[in-house]
């Protein structure tokens, strides 16, 4: 025991003795603070609001003897005792375990503006990417941490990890920002070959426009960045949305076309030309090159047993269909394609969702009535029934 804990000790004693409990916990709480002991903290805080409201000091609820409104005074106390805490070791640098008392206090974001103003060391950045990403709270930060301290590789397996289960939107951000960061590394790495070879880069050019007119570039079995990241970085660009991220992606697959043999890693179908068929599938997207899209994703759903190998490539081209506002039509390719009995993987939207987005129920309803599918039927028919407040192509 040091002096200065034997001093805490006599001092907390003395002051018990001659004012009493209040002043005890009181002076508790100062220890606590100083000391940066911040559990602690949280055990005398709840210490006093039981003394305050006349509960036993011991580990024994007994809340039920409140009334309503000291019950609620109560919690709300609880409350503020986690919001104290958890900005306490938020200051302090311990992201895990302010997250601990936070989680039930805050809103997403109140803490995004929290997480702004805390400094993230080399200690405590893990705990910032596992609760910024991770925990959804500020996805950008997150994974921008990641792509800047850990590098390609290991951005990729957090992307992939963090985006198995997540919804289309949630990954919109950190696709887009891996997308970027992959494409930059690609293009600096030509830029650099080019200045070798040329002792000049010509400016503000794409990397289309770098590789275009130089077929050199890709010859001894040249490449510029690591064919796994390339590929991976590809697959993940499927999600994306915005324009800008998916010519970024339509370039990288032209560049990955150009690529020896060797270095084009075969993907799964419906993709599994990878490089040519994903350029297609960015360039539907974008508006460009639809029908010839459209019809190698068809040829590709049409020519796979969804029995034997799945419904990836046929749910593939309905929502390629669904994503480029094609609903009526991604109905026909779903009946036609997905047998009832196939199990979906949920990559594209269902018959009920196609018929809202279109706004036509009839060919889902005879379908369902078809399959004696009376819970979908009925769904169908309730959802036609309801007044739209806006156009279903809107």
């Amino acid at each position: 025991m040091t002096a200065n804990s034997t001093t805490d000790f006599d001092t907390l004693q003395t002051l018990i003795e001659q004012e009493g409990v209040d002043a005890g916990l009181t002076m508790l709480a100062k220890f606590f603070r100083r000391d940066k002991k911040y559990h602690d903290l949280f055990e005398i805080l709840k210490l006093t609001l039981r003394f305050k409201f006349g509960l036993p000091l011991a580990d024994s609820d007994q809340s039920e003897n409140l009334t309503p409104q000291q019950r609620q005074s109560f919690e709300d106390g609880l409350v503020e005792a986690c919001r104290d805490v958890g900005m306490a070791l938020l200051n302090d640098g311990k992201i895990r375990e302010s997250w601990m008392y936070l989680r039930p206090v805050v809103d997403r974001a109140e803490m995004v503006r929290h997480l702004a103003q805390a400094p993230v060391n080399d200690e405590n950045r893990d705990e910032m990417i596992e609760i910024a990403l991770h925990e959804g709270i500020d996805v950008g930060r997150g994974y921008r941490l990641v792509l800047e301290h850990y590098g390609t590789c290991n951005a990729i397996t957090t992307f992939q990890h963090f985006a198995h289960g997540q919804n289309s939107q949630d990954v919109q951000k950190p696709a887009a920002m891996l997308v970027e960061h992959v494409y930059q590394e690609l293009l600096q790495s030509v830029q650099s070959h080019i200045e070798r070879e040329e002792k000049t880069v010509p400016a503000d050019e794409s990397l289309s426009q770098l590789i275009a007119d130089r077929p050199w570039l890709f010859g001894e079995l040249s490449y510029h960045l690591d064919p796994s990241h390339l590929s991976s970085t590809i697959q993940a660009a499927r999600c994306l949305h915005d324009p800008r991220y998916l010519r970024l992606a339509v370039e990288m697959a032209n560049y990955g076309e150009k690529l020896h043999e060797q270095f084009q890693y075969p993907g799964e179908e419906p993709f599994l030309d990878l490089y040519s068929s994903h350029r297609l599938y960015f360039q539907a997207l974008l508006g460009e090159n639809q029908e010839e899209a459209l019809n190698y994703f068809h040829n590709r759903a049409k020519n796979l047993d969804a029995y034997q190998q799945g419904s990836q490539a046929a749910e593939t081209y309905i929502d390629l269909l669904a994503r480029i506002a094609r609903p009526a039509e991604a109905i026909s390719a779903t009946i036609e394609l997905i047998p009832d009995n196939v199990h979906t993987t949920g990559l594209a939207p269902d018959l009920l969702e196609l018929a809202r987005q279109s706004g036509h129920y009839e060919q889902v309803l005879k379908v369902y009535r078809q399959r004696d599918n009376l819970l979908g039927f009925a769904t169908g028919l309730l959802q036609s029934a309801e007044p739209q407040t806006t156009s279903p192509d809107a």
